[in-house]
């Protein structure tokens, strides 16, 4: 705790800024993430269009990711941002309030661009930001800071249409008018997450300190590598782990809701809890790295999520279903600060924007593969059939790390 403490005393203006907007905004998307998906059930649609429209925003995201980074450099790093934020709640307002099946799927292409401009640039923002004493605590740090909204939209936000049900006449819990309400908060955060956006300076462009590689000799590895080939591994990296966790990811609550018989409210619980373990699991990272090495301790995330995530095709008391769950979580999240951190360390500087574009327009489409296919999958086979091929696939992404 000590070394956090130290590190965190160190991160820039800039970066501490940029946390406060990750609090805000992931707030408010953490409450689209809780129940969202539960909203578009108690309008009447099914899983199959569930998993179109999370496909289609992975999409938007994945088609608008290298568009996102000239973007970027046209903008800047902070312009993109704030131009995210604002086509995010231009999107989950319209989601908020429309039910015509066209335009929530158009609505969802918005969001998964908006997506592209905020993940595209926040790498490079993070690293041009941090020196590499500080960096993957600072990747950490955001990280973190994600998780814990999500945990606290979890916990408030599972019981925020019961609490609109009980102050806003004939209305009743679980019904659409009230998710509607609890979703306009999520707007309302998001906007307002745009004022510490405006606030950033430009940034402090540090000078870049290299990657090595083991047995390198010191020597950068974009100077054993070519930068082809070292984009190519995080390409196949992002499709086997993006196809792999978004055939859970975005059916996780509809699954516990209608599989399994659980309320909304336990499902915020899970949420909260998710949220608490995952954080567990970033702060550990940083030791992780330092004792495994990053590669190393990446792999071993990988390889940890998957017996628990073919557990869960077998369990289905709810209870041990939610453990399963949050295991699995739990290994699979101390790989994804190192990941991020490491993906802008083995490329020069002025390859990492376009490294951030290729890796998340990979990790969007296969995501998009992947809510796509859980969707099918989980009407024509059901669930355990989803949860067997996500394991295939984490212990494939596994493979290609080691």
């Amino acid at each position: 705790m000590t070394s956090y403490a130290e590190q965190v005393r160190r991160f820039s203006h800039n970066a501490r800024l940029f946390v406060l907007f990750i609090f805000l905004n992931f707030l408010g998307d953490g409450l689209f993430l809780l129940l969202y998906n539960l909203y578009l059930v108690q309008l009447g649609f099914r899983e199959d269009f569930i998993g179109l429209f999370a496909g289609l925003t992975a999409l938007g995201a994945g088609l608008w990711a290298i568009p996102a980074g000239v973007l970027t450099d046209r903008l800047g790093r902070k312009g993109a941002l704030l131009t995210s934020a604002l086509l995010l709640a231009v999107a989950h307002l319209g989601q908020a309030l429309l039910t015509d099946p066209l335009v929530l799927l158009a609505l969802s292409f918005l969001g998964g661009m908006a997506m592209a401009l905020y993940w595209v640039p926040r790498g490079p923002f993070l690293t041009a930001n941090s020196t590499l004493a500080e960096r993957t605590h600072l990747f950490t740090v955001a990280l973190v800071g994600e998780e814990i909204m999500g945990m606290v939209a979890g916990l408030v936000g599972g019981q925020l249409p019961a609490a609109f049900a009980r102050i806003l006449p004939g209305v009743v819990p679980d019904s659409p008018v009230a998710f509607r309400y609890t979703l306009l908060i999520g707007v309302t955060l998001t906007v307002v997450g745009m004022v510490p956006l405006r606030r950033i300076g430009e940034d402090l462009e540090a000078e870049q300190e290299v990657a090595e590689r083991p047995g390198g000799m010191g020597r950068p590895v974009w100077e054993i590598r070519p930068a082809w080939h070292i984009m190519a591994v995080l390409a196949l990296l992002e499709i086997s782990s993006g196809i792999g966790s978004w055939m859970v990811i975005p059916f996780v609550n509809v699954y516990f809701v209608k599989e399994l018989g659980v309320s909304t409210a336990q499902v915020g619980y899970l949420f909260f809890a998710n949220a608490v373990v995952t954080t567990g699991s970033v702060l550990v990272a940083p030791l992780a790295a330092q004792r495994l090495g990053q590669v190393g301790a990446i792999t071993l995330a990988r390889l940890g999520s998957v017996p628990l995530t073919g557990l869960m095709a077998i369990v289905h008391q709810p209870l041990l279903a939610a453990v399963t769950y949050l295991g699995r979580n739990a290994s699979f999240f101390v790989g994804i600060p190192i990941s991020g951190a490491l993906s802008m360390e083995v490329v020069p500087s002025p390859l990492q924007a376009t490294t951030s574009s290729v890796r998340h327009t990979m990790r969007s489409l296969s995501r998009t593969a992947g809510s796509f296919l859980a969707g099918q999958l989980s009407i024509g086979r059901g669930y355990p059939s989803v949860f067997l091929a996500s394991s295939g696939l984490m212990l494939l992404t596994a493979v290609i790390l080691y």
